[in-house]
């Protein structure tokens, strides 16, 4: 149970990165719930209709029984189903959207940290883009931090990311609830259609729930490697945030400027909100 939480959480997670390409979109506000809305149907069917043909073949193949299925099971599924040609397709489409999910999720860490700099979070050099007009800097720091995890196994990293990301997203949510008691009128791109503070608090109960289930696994399984990690994580975080403070103070790196000191003036900064009516807020 405990692989099949972190497994399914994994599959699940990262849907808020794409928040962090919105200065890319035009009509953000209109066209990221039918991209949410159509990724969803998408995911949902490539992953139920491949285990149903799976789980529903009839065949000798002990591999093929479904308590026997492992990594690339699914391509032995295309070969019994349709032959060789299948099982290439089977695979060349995993392939490829394994890069398109390695490709997204790079852009939207190196957008993230782009922004970051211009907000004055992070040195100047994390806002220099390559003559296509990407951000250079931030594409070679997630570089640099995958080969550093690429000879780790696969459900190590998965346990190691969900660590962190169930942390990250226990902070959106506290924001989210934080700026929608302070700030209830603050504009948004897209309007969540809760009126109250309680009925967003009853949203996201089961996701914090959850977010905390996954936190508590290693300390449940004495995983200390893991256990290490969690800890470090914030406490680096803070602890580099007090570093680049000081930096900023004695001139030892370049910023674009000092990091916002409240709502309106990181709402000042912000991307203007096509298409976006101020009477909508968050």
């Amino acid at each position: 149970w405990q692989k099949y939480l972190n497994v399914l959480f994994w599959n699940l997670n990262y849907w808020d990165s794409a928040s962090t390409l919105a200065g890319e979109v035009l009509e953000p506000r209109r066209v990221f719930p039918q991209a949410l809305f159509l990724a969803m149907v998408l995911v949902i069917a490539s992953y139920v209709l491949p285990l149903l043909v799976g789980i529903g073949m009839t065949t000798a193949n002990a591999k093929l029984e479904w308590r026997n299925w492992r990594s690339g099971t699914l391509s032995v599924v295309g070969l019994e189903a349709g032959g060789r040609w299948v099982k290439i397709w089977v695979v060349v489409a995993a392939a490829a959207s394994n890069i398109g999910q390695f490709t997204c999720e790079q852009a939207a860490n190196a957008f993230q940290l782009e922004g970051m700099a211009e907000s004055g979070w992070l040195p100047k050099c994390f806002m220099h883009r390559s003559r296509y007009n990407t951000p250079l800097v931030g594409l070679g720091t997630g570089l640099v931090i995958i080969l550093a995890l690429s000879s780790s196994d696969f459900v190590s990293i998965v346990d190691l990311l969900n660590g962190i990301y169930c942390q990250a997203q226990l902070l959106e949510f506290l924001a989210f609830l934080q700026l929608r008691r302070a700030h209830p009128k603050l504009p948004r791109p897209f309007r969540v259609p809760l009126t109250s503070l309680s009925s967003c608090i009853a949203m996201l109960f089961l996701p914090i729930v959850f977010c905390f289930v996954l936190l508590a696994l290693p300390f449940i399984r004495g995983d200390w490697r893991q256990m290490t990690c969690l800890i470090a994580a914030p406490v680096l975080g803070v602890g580099l945030h007090g570093l680049l403070a000081v930096c900023r103070r004695r001139g030892w790196l370049t910023f674009a400027r000092d990091p916002p000191r409240g709502v309106e003036e990181l709402l000042a900064m912000q991307t203007p909100m096509t298409g976006c009516h101020h009477h909508e807020v968050a």
